[in-house]
């Protein structure tokens, strides 16, 4: 699975997928974020990679909770209308 979000592009395992957005949607920007130098708040997200994180504004970050949302519920969708053997 891809996860493609402004300049951000990350591969997922479907499960892993699943994994990143429940934690993500689980966080409080306002309890986790941090203040930047710039003046503005950024919630920095660990990622599997020791040396890498991402960084996103209260705005990026409540669109991408949604967005995020969205594709757990179309996943859930798909595991039900999909016609396996």
């Amino acid at each position: 699975m891809g996860l493609y979000y402004k300049n951000l592009l990350v591969g997922f395992e479907h499960r892993d997928f699943q994994a990143f957005s429940r934690s993500l949607l689980h966080l409080d920007f306002d309890r986790a974020s941090i203040l930047f130098p710039n003046g503005s708040k950024h919630l920095v997200v660990d990622t599997c990679h020791e040396d890498i994180q991402f960084t996103f504004l209260k705005e990026e970050y409540e669109e991408l909770k949604d967005l995020l949302n969205q594709a757990l519920l179309m996943l859930e969708v798909n595991k039900y209308t999909s016609t396996s053997p």
